[in-house]
């Protein structure tokens, strides 16, 4: 069984983007693909075509809604007596991958057997660095190194829209693919040269990449055959740290199914043709986003300049307190100096006083040496008797 188409992860492309290309998507992804492949030689494995058994309805006008505007974005046709519901959506609310508001619409025959969808697209991103790796899978949503439309399409929505569905051939972009992809690429850039020239932080380098994918499936018992088409748009920067970040969205989404062996001859039908031409945006409501759509960009670039304005303001008062600590360090070194000469002189003085003290101490020792030495020779001169008179061994 089909899983539902609703809850995938996705996230919603600039909307100056939007505007300028959704509309053509329809047409220009989708009704390529049968000029492309009428000049496809078909695989082996592809069922031979068979009598059509598909009767034209004819075609209903209906609306694609946009509630949170609650007016009609804008209008197309599908075949009449199938089952419709169209509205612009954002995918993977609450997540790291959820973005802008989209389109998601899905157009069914009353057997389910053909039907016509439109996906929101999905974004994710990587970088070069495993910090930054680590740090994004700690943060719950881990890099996705994934950059081919091919890689995605068989890889992440395949599985999650067709569930054990086969890959029958991958296909390079045809023209239409290919033109959808050079208004995003021109868009895309032109929105990077305006913050470029209102920020100064460089561009990021752009990478588009489209492919088609034919998917087989059993649908309630019935063999199925489906037809995706989308572009890979991958914005690449250096960083501060020399680490590449990639961040990548995916596209222009849309898909075809019928019966095996019908496709082909399905997305040939003149009607189908000329119902994929029908699409037309509600004036007001295209207006009205353009506007958003620039204040969300003005909005971004005033942020950009603020952090800027506070990057310069941290960065003047850390050089501030440098030059505040280099003073202090100056002053307290200087102060230092100061109180080492102080003491180197109290020393010197100390010593000074010191040996003045010893000289006085030895002159007074010299000199009463030199009375001792005097009063010495006078006594051996003249001894003394016990009586105070002359002692002599001559007069006992």
């Amino acid at each position: 069984m089909r899983s539902s188409r609703g809850s995938w992860l996705g996230k919603a492309v600039l909307l100056v983007v939007v505007l300028a290309g959704f509309f053509f998507l329809l047409s220009a992804i989708a009704l390529p693909l049968r000029a492309s492949h009428e000049m496809q030689n078909a695989p082996a494995s592809r069922p031979e075509a068979q009598t059509s058994h598909f009767a034209w309805p004819g075609t209903r006008a209906v609306t694609v809604d946009d509630p949170s505007e609650n007016m009609t974005a804008f209008t197309l046709e599908v075949p009449a007596n199938w089952k419709y519901a169209g509205v612009m959506d954002v995918s993977a609310r609450g997540t790291c991958h959820a973005g802008g508001s989209m389109v998601k619409l899905t157009a069914v025959s009353p057997d389910g057997q053909y039907g016509i969808f439109q996906l929101p697209g999905v974004t994710w991103k990587t970088s070069s660095s495993f910090r930054n790796q680590r740090n994004m899978a700690r943060n719950g949503c881990p890099p996705v190194d994934i950059e081919m439309a091919a890689d995605f399409i068989v890889n992440v929505l395949v599985p999650e829209i067709d569930p054990g569905a086969k890959i029958v051939e991958v296909l390079e972009p045809n023209p239409g693919l290919i033109s959808a992809m050079e208004q995003r690429y021109d868009a895309d850039s032109q929105v990077n040269r305006m913050t470029t020239n209102a920020t100064g932080i460089p561009s990021p380098r752009l990478n588009l990449d489209g492919a088609h994918v034919r998917v087989q499936y059993s649908l309630d018992g019935k063999p199925e055959e489906e037809l995706i088409g989308g572009f890979v748009e991958c914005s690449i920067l250096q960083m501060p740290d020399r680490s590449i970040s990639r961040v990548c969205s995916s596209s222009g989404l849309f898909i075809v199914r019928a019966p095996q062996g019908h496709l082909d001859e399905f997305m040939a039908m003149p009607e189908f043709t000329a119902m994929m031409k029908t699409q037309q945006p509600n004036p007001e409501w295209a207006k009205r986003r353009q506007y958003e759509a620039q204040m969300q960009e003005q909005r971004f670039i005033n942020r950009i300049r603020a952090s800027q304005a506070i990057s310069q303001q941290m960065l003047a008062a850390s050089n501030a307190a440098f030059q505040a600590q280099m003073q202090s360090n100056q002053m307290f070194y200087n102060q230092l100096a100061e109180n080492n000469a102080q003491f180197n002189a109290n020393m010197q003085a100390g010593t000074n006083a010191s040996m003045a003290a010893a000289r006085q101490r030895m002159a007074q020792m010299d000199a009463d040496a030199q009375r001792f030495t005097h009063y010495a020779g006078q006594s051996a001169a003249q001894p003394m008797t016990p009586g105070g008179g002359t002692f002599s061994p001559l007069h006992p």
